[in-house]
């Protein structure tokens, strides 16, 4: 969970960031470019109103005419030469191509434009201010003045040719309008008759001005004038940009988590579909590695229990058919003999097949009581040795031929041999080894208990035949037998030791094998001393 919240945090973070330190770059590169073609074009008008005042002036004496036409600006004409922008190569390479240029001048807080005039290496600088309807005015009388005069100093007819003329080098309209019919309110249009500049800038974005003529009823009108790029748009492509670049690394995210999960999903249908050696195979630094992991080994589990359930029934139906076959033989040599002799003995054989079936079914129903969660443990206090030897006499009255004998090798007091145990389990697998072992001992059975601070073992030897190394990890196993006998006078179905590694499970311990000392088998049940 952790990891998988990290790496999309992080993700996420490396995204965001990457937005931010990219947005300078994105107004640098296509909001910037698009704003000094808006600034040409909006600057072309004034740049070719100035030629039109120069052309009939040699250029040697253009800085004494636009040092004079400054005075009629708002914002007074800055004049400047090429070589006064050689530190900004962006700027100077538009100057040189006769590009209008604009810029930021921090000290002064204003922005500007920059206008070169070809073939001189004069540049004006014209400030642009437009925060309010002052600034705005200022920036734009110098060259409403000079269309006036323009106009001013021709006959009224040929009005039209100069209006068009001054519309073809801009990019926003320049009419003439009765005065009367001007865009404006009703204030406006009384200070319009008054000859004053009439400022319009419809909802922050569009900008309009007009201004009566000298001596008439027209009205000019420059505009509108649109913004060279809405900061609604700036913010929305910033947003899109955001939004994809999230997308996109969600997708190559997500992409590897939806092909691990689908891998999951299909093994899972498979599994269902009784595909039993079906697994999930995932990267390591999968996100789903965990997962995968727990679904394999559920799925080793699951194939474990079918192949236990399949083993155990097979075995069950052996063990079963061995004692029914003995009973039907028995029945029909019954109705072949008149025999009150033989009779009694097929009686007799029935009788201890019916209580072999019997222990057969108790005995089962005791391991599958035990193929559950462990239940919950009610631990007392014993001394282990004489708990063990109280134990061997009551249970093994029936093995009188075996010799039994019980050992502690490290001196230990009584308090040492003290510990908390289920008696009721434990007593169960202690029995099923003790009786285990003599069934396969000759003559001599060693039990040993040893103790140490935390855990105490207890270990039965005998001196019996002992079981091959192949057969210790099996013999566990329900119906595993280290022979093939199925008489009952050898007694016991092959579920006493699986009976006591369910145990030792519970009780949180160990049983093991190996050769005891005396040629024989020896079982090692470790379990803790502590409650």
């Amino acid at each position: 969970m952790w990891r998988i919240f990290i790496s999309l945090y992080l993700l996420i973070a490396f995204t965001l960031a990457g937005f931010v330190f990219g947005i300078p770059m994105l107004v640098e590169g296509v909001v910037q470019k698009r704003l000094y073609e808006h600034a040409h074009g909006i600057a072309s008008l004034p740049q070719y109103i100035l030629e039109q005042e120069l052309k009939d002036t040699p250029s040697s004496q253009w800085r004494g005419v636009l040092e004079a036409k400054s005075s009629q600006f708002g914002y007074p004409l800055r004049l400047h030469v090429l070589q006064d922008f050689a530190n900004d190569e962006q700027v100077s390479a538009r100057l040189s191509q006769n590009l209008v240029a604009v810029g930021e001048d921090e000290r002064e807080d204003v922005e500007y434009m920059l206008l070169p005039f070809a073939p001189t290496d004069l540049v004006v600088r014209m400030d642009i201010e437009q925060s309010n309807t002052e600034h705005a005015e200022r920036t734009i009388l110098g060259f409403i003045s000079m269309i006036e005069q323009q106009l001013g100093s021709s006959p009224p007819e040929n009005w039209p040719a100069l209006i068009e003329s001054y519309a073809q080098h801009a990019n926003f309209p320049v009419l003439i309008t009765p005065v009367e019919d001007a865009a404006v309110d009703e204030t406006d249009l009384a200070k319009l008759k008054r000859g004053e500049l009439v400022w319009y800038d419809i909802e922050g974005d569009t900008e309009r001005y007009f201004r009566t003529l000298a001596n008439s009823d027209l009205a000019l009108q420059i505009g509108p004038i649109t913004e060279g790029i809405s900061s609604a748009i700036v913010t929305s492509l910033a947003l899109l940009i955001l939004a994809s670049l999230l997308a996109i690394v969600l997708f190559f995210w997500i992409k590897p988590l939806w092909l691990d999960l689908s891998a999951l999903r299909t093994a899972a249908s498979a599994l269902g579909s009784g595909e039993l050696e079906q697994r999930v195979k995932v990267s390591r630094r999968s996100r789903v590695a965990d997962l995968a992991d727990t679904f394999n080994s559920m799925a080793d589990r699951i194939g474990q229990l079918l192949n236990s359930h399949k083993e155990l029934t097979d075995a069950v139906s052996h063990e079963l058919r061995t004692p029914i076959s003995r009973m039907q033989f028995a029945l029909d040599m019954l109705e072949e003999t008149n025999s009150e002799q033989d009779q009694q003995r097929y009686t007799a054989g029935m009788q201890a097949d019916v209580k072999e079936l019997e222990d057969m079914v108790n005995e089962l129903l005791t391991y599958s009581r035990m193929d559950r969660p462990a239940p919950e443990l009610h631990k007392t206090e014993i001394e282990i040795k004489s708990w063990l030897n109280d134990l061997i006499a009551q249970e093994m009255a029936d093995f009188s031929e075996v010799q039994y004998e019980v050992v502690t090798p490290e001196p230990c007091t009584q308090q040492t041999m003290h510990a908390y145990v289920e008696p009721r389990l434990l007593q169960r697998a202690v029995r099923n080894l003790l009786r285990n072992a003599a069934r396969h001992a000759h003559s001599k059975i060693l039990c040993t208990v040893t103790v140490d601070t935390s855990h105490f073992c207890l270990s039965v030897a005998d001196d019996g035949p002992g079981i091959p190394e192949d057969l210790r990890q099996r013999i566990f196993e329900p119906f595993v037998r280290t022979d093939s006998s199925r008489h009952r006078d050898e007694g016991g179905y092959g579920l006493g030791l699986a009976i006591v590694k369910r145990i030792c499970q519970w009780l949180g311990g160990t049983i093991t094998i190996r050769t005891s000392s005396m040629g024989g088998a020896e079982f090692l049940l470790r379990l803790p001393r502590d409650s």
